[in-house]
């Protein structure tokens, strides 16, 4: 139902541009993950025990989030594997190297999780945040289709969104363009360190006592 799609100079059936776009979206997934893991970890005493043994908000972080990356790893290596078996062999070598260039973007919706997870003190809330913002990052981004074509707002909308700039590293790497991909990691590096440093003052402020009545 999709034709070919342009990335650059390269052409790529709907297929491969899926695939690499599907590896963002996974990723993305570290952040309703997150969100609710820092929440409940918060509410229920487990960030106090953390604390208590001495562990720095950083430590913490970087635990969880590599913690999430392997969340998201085993659900890549399904999609790995049917993407072999639909688009072929070929998919083999840019396929491992998808899986390190996610880190950044994994590390970016962790660290967002957690800051907004930190601040969550109730289910409701905490459901509500991650059904509010799912669906309208997913789908303001450049991981399931092109937005060349797409009315101004939304491709406006498209750049402020980090999904967008996830996709978009990976494709670039998928077809060779290591400048392009390097850049577009870079500025999620960026938003990484930002946010990291926003959670270095959260979770030492946090309400470590649960607001949540049964």
């Amino acid at each position: 139902m999709v034709g070919a799609q342009t990335i650059g100079n390269q052409s790529l059936s709907y297929l491969e541009f899926l695939f690499v776009g599907l590896i963002a979206v996974q990723s993305f997934r570290v952040f309703p993950y997150m969100t609710f893991t820092c929440s409940n970890d918060v509410k229920w005493g487990m960030y106090r025990l953390y604390v208590l043994a001495g562990t720095t908000p950083l430590e913490y972080l970087l635990a969880r989030g590599l913690n999430a990356w392997l969340y998201m790893l085993m659900q890549w290596i399904i999609l790995y594997i049917a993407a072999i078996l639909t688009i072929g062999g070929s998919i083999l070598f840019p396929g491992m190297v998808m899986a390190v260039l996610s880190i950044p973007g994994v590390l970016f919706w962790a660290c967002l999780g957690a800051v907004i997870g930190t601040l969550i003190q109730d289910y409701g809330t905490r459901d509500l945040v991650g059904t509010a913002v799912i669906l309208p990052v997913v789908f303001s981004s450049t991981a399931l289709y092109s937005l060349d074509n797409a009315p101004a707002f939304l491709r406006v909308l498209s750049r402020l969104n980090p999904l967008t700039y996830q996709a978009d590293s990976l494709r670039l790497a998928y077809i060779g363009d290591w400048n392009g991909a390097l850049i577009h990691s870079g500025l999620l590096l960026i938003g990484v360190v930002a946010l990291a440093i926003v959670a270095q003052y959260v979770l030492p402020h946090a309400n470590l006592a649960s607001m949540q009545r049964a």
